[in-house]
């Protein structure tokens, strides 16, 4: 039998049973060792193959599908340093917590360690980072039944706990795709798809939480005079808004979700509990859902609460070591079980829930925006995004300028953001794979910093339009260069020279991009000129890049006004 035959089943066999194990992404990136798994690719017809030429845009694509769908997204690297690009991309899906299989080809045994070109030692690449490792080993007719098994295994490794997965695929020469060409060969190819029709799964099931665990728990809930729930950036699933709607309407808990967390527009009714400049009561008790929070004024929340309570999916998330509990499994599960165990909310915890709500309402209400700055714009595009629309959140600035200058509203969006690291690295790339796999429109809010990380991404981005036929809009906050560095200690000591390394003002327009990358450029400085390019950016199937101009401390000045607004409101009570 020929070994290109032998090899052909054998990864026809590893991506049909991805395909049949829930997979239906495939990235590939263009290289010559990993032509029989891009065949093999190919072949599966329930497979989608995206092409992209930059590996690590690539990767943070799979990423961004990963975000929509809940399944893992299979990369195809070829072999030597192609699935090195591939780091970033894991660590944020290990501990963002989102299903990524990299299969990485290999040389075969014999050029190992030979100073043959594009070889290196691929075994363990991404150790720590992923949650298991396998090697698939040379083509052999007695195992194919093994690769099978471990593509399946590699599905269900990704997703029990999700977080990334490293299969090497060693591939030996002639690498070319071949058909049957005697009776052996057929036969073969028939074993290979009869053992892909016999059922097989692979089923993890998590146990809820024992009620006796959360007895003292809720006894501390009902003893507390004023609880809050926190809502972090949301990890996993969708958001448990029904839960989180009985729990706080049950208990009487304040709201404090951070627009991360999926549970501010669109989520449970009331106080949104981000005035953040009134400087209110503080809890003495908080539950923490989801992940550490972005914002200063929520890290301080829970920071001086005397009792605090984790939920939390996938492992402990405290950085500060100061839980009484923390509650790891299932947070569904545990709001539903606090909900039936707490008693009803008293009359003071209601009117404290009032009180707050008004005075948050109040600040909105006397709040301005200074000109236009990133206040204004992020209160602009949360106003103006369409029914369906998917959010993406970028880091630094972009997420907390949300957060800080625009209200919840009760419109339903979804919420995609990168808080596993909290790094800029694939940010375009990464909106560009959750816009391929949306059912309506994206928008992705980010920095001027962020998107020049990203260009290459660009180019996923058209494809992902061209593939959905649905528009991608890249908001862009134009304030030259990275100003959340104006926001550290450090900018109230440093040289102006000092800064410039830390801020990297670089005066750059994006207008030329439209030529390279195919997509349209549309500069904006003002409300209204914001308002109608959003109405242009969502009319049709394109990929537009607003590159919305605001003054370099636009930020710090929005943050005064609000601080004069809570003052008023403060004044007024």
């Amino acid at each position: 039998m020929r070994a290109e035959a032998l090899q052909t089943a054998w990864f026809r066999g590893f991506f049909g049973a991805l395909s049949r194990a829930g997979v239906t992404d495939v990235v590939a990136s263009p290289g010559s060792r990993s032509t029989p798994l891009v065949a093999a690719a190919v072949h599966e017809p329930a497979l989608d193959i995206h092409t992209l030429y930059d590996e690590r845009s690539a990767a943070f694509f799979a990423l961004g599908q990963a975000r929509v769908t809940g399944r893992p997204s299979v990369l195809v690297r070829t072999s030597g340093s192609a699935g090195a690009h591939d780091l970033p991309a894991v660590l944020e899906a290990s501990y963002a917590h989102l299903p990524l299989i990299v299969v990485t080809a290999d040389r075969p045994p014999e050029l190992q360690g030979a100073g043959a070109p594009q070889t290196m030692d691929q075994r363990h690449l991404f150790q720590p980072h992923v949650r298991a490792d396998f090697e698939l080993g040379m083509a052999d007719r007695a195992g194919v039944g093994g690769v099978i098994r471990k593509a399946v295994q590699a599905v269900h490794a990704s997703l029990h706990v999700p977080g990334p997965v490293h299969v090497n695929a060693p591939c030996r020469k002639p690498l070319e795709p071949a058909e049957p060409r005697d009776e052996a060969e057929a036969e073969l190819a028939g074993e290979v798809q009869a053992r892909l029709e016999r059922p097989f799964r692979c089923v993890g099931a998590r146990s809820t939480f024992d009620p006796n665990e959360l007895v003292e728990v809720a006894a501390r809930i009902d003893a507390a005079e004023h609880p809050w729930l926190v809502a972090g950036p949301h990890i996993g699933g969708p958001a448990p808004v029904a839960e989180v709607e009985r729990f706080t309407r049950h208990t009487g808990a304040v709201l404090a979700a951070e627009t991360a967390s999926g549970l501010r527009h669109g989520g449970p009714p009331g106080h949104d509990g981000f005035a953040w400049p009134l400087r209110h009561r503080q809890p003495d008790l908080v539950v923490l859902l989801g992940a550490w929070p972005a914002s200063r004024s929520l890290q301080h929340v829970i920071e001086t609460a005397h009792v605090r309570v984790g939920l939390h999916p996938h492992g402990v998330m405290d950085p500060t070591g100061l839980e009484g509990w923390a509650l790891v499994g299932d947070p569904a599960d545990a709001l539903r079980q606090l909900a039936d165990r707490c008693r009803p909310a008293t009359a003071d915890r209601r009117q404290a829930f009032e009180t707050l709500r008004d005075r948050d309402q109040a600040l909105w209400r006397t709040a301005r925006d200074p000109g236009f700055t990133e206040a204004g714009a992020a209160r602009t595009i949360l106003e103006h995004l369409p029914p369906a629309a998917t959010l993406v959140l970028g880091n630094s600035l972009a997420i907390r300028s949300v957060d800080r200058f625009a209200p919840a509203t009760d419109r339903s969006l979804r919420v995609l953001h990168q808080r596993g690291l909290n790094g800029i690295d694939g940010l375009v790339s990464g909106a560009a794979g959750a816009a391929s796999r949306a059912k309506g429109p994206t928008l992705a809010l980010l920095g001027d910093v962020s998107f020049l990380h990203d260009l290459s991404g660009l180019e996923a981005a058209a494809q992902a339009v061209a593939g959905s036929g649905r528009p991608l809009v890249l908001a862009v906050i134009h304030n030259g260069g990275g100003r959340i560095f104006d926001e550290l200690p450090l900018a109230r000591t440093a040289s102006p020279g000092l800064m410039a390394h830390f801020v990297t003002p670089h005066r750059k327009s994006f207008r030329g991009l439209s030529e390279v990358f195919s997509v349209d450029v549309c500069p904006v400085s003002d409300r209204d000129g914001l308002e109608k390019a959003l109405a242009r950016a969502f009319a049709a199937p394109r990929v537009t890049v607003l590159q919305i101009d605001v003054p370099a401390d636009g930020a710090a000045q929005a943050g005064r006004a609000f601080e004069a607004a809570a003052a008023e409101v403060r004044g007024g009570r």
